[in-house]
């Protein structure tokens, strides 16, 4: 008979952390405002892969706001990119084509990551940069 875990154990930020995101990802759709930019690297990537988890059980929708590159590259199926100022308008949408589930070491090593999050950069730094002139 295969053995059972007990039940997971996160330190105390990820209890708040998917406490916050369980209620939301049990909703067909759900709104995620920058819900890891406040968080140390190491537990920000684990939280993006229990994202993806929980993801995978409910496969709820989530429109996620983030301006992290790589958080985006590896959680979303599209990355919507907004023009600058208050008449900001959707300026581009990328696919993102790697496959689920998603594994970041995997991503990470295709050529398509360094080719789309430059071209990412390049939208954000190039096409539609902030205008710094006071």
């Amino acid at each position: 008979m295969p053995q059972t875990k007990g039940p997971l154990k996160f330190p105390a930020v990820w209890d708040k952390g998917l406490l916050l995101l369980g209620p939301w990802l049990s909703a067909p759709l759900s709104f995620l405002d920058e819900p890891f930019g406040a968080l140390a690297p190491i537990t920000k990537e684990e939280l993006q892969e229990e994202l993806l988890n929980i993801w995978q059980e409910h496969r709820c929708t989530v429109l996620m706001l983030t301006h992290d590159i790589d958080e985006a590259l590896f959680l979303a199926d599209r990355i919507v990119m907004m023009t600058n100022g208050p008449q900001a308008t959707i300026g581009e949408i990328v696919p993102v084509p790697f496959p689920r589930p998603r594994i970041r070491d995997i991503i990470m090593e295709d050529p398509n990551y360094y080719e789309l999050r430059n071209y990412v950069l390049d939208f954000l730094y190039n096409r539609y940069a902030h205008d710094d002139v006071a």
